[in-house]
């Protein structure tokens, strides 16, 4: 019997194992005043693709499989304003590690965006949950059950 190995991504990318963000309630941020309805719009579109894409492909939310994506969603023409789908992707990942380090500036997160896991495979878990927006008590009751099953 062989040992399972990591899934590879589809395009054949080197994809880093840690996403660049965990960005669980991104969907709120674009509505914060500064930003038209329109670009809301495209922000979302473009966000929820580049999601749907790394899910898809078992692969992190990263700037890489971000890039990716949009190397797809041009060769495929499925953006009518592809400089604005870039600039959303840009921004979700600004926001994003401006949302992720605020930990590390003595702000105080919510329990459940401090907590990204102790353990490689339970970070994946935590990503895998966020991505597809569980609540946080689904997630905790997931990573107990995680827990006991890798003792």
């Amino acid at each position: 019997m062989h040992e399972p190995t990591a899934h590879p991504a589809s395009t054949g990318l080197p994809f880093p194992k840690v996403p660049d963000v965990i960005f669980a309630n991104w969907r709120e941020a674009p509505h914060r005043p500064g930003l038209g309805s329109g670009v809301q719009t495209v922000y979302s579109i473009a966000i929820s693709g580049c999601l749907k894409y790394c899910a898809r492909n078992g692969i992190r939310v990263t700037t890489a499989s971000a890039r990716a994506y949009m190397d797809e969603v041009l060769r495929r023409g499925l953006a009518r304003q592809p400089d604005l789908w870039k600039e959303g992707l840009n921004w979700f990942f600004r926001m994003g590690r401006q949302h992720t380090s605020a930990r590390d500036t003595g702000a105080l997160p919510s329990l459940g965006q401090a907590d990204t896991g102790a353990e490689p495979w339970e970070r994946r878990l935590i990503e895998r949950l966020r991505i597809q927006h569980y609540a946080w008590r689904t997630e905790q009751t997931c990573r107990e059950w995680a827990w006991r099953l890798a003792q």
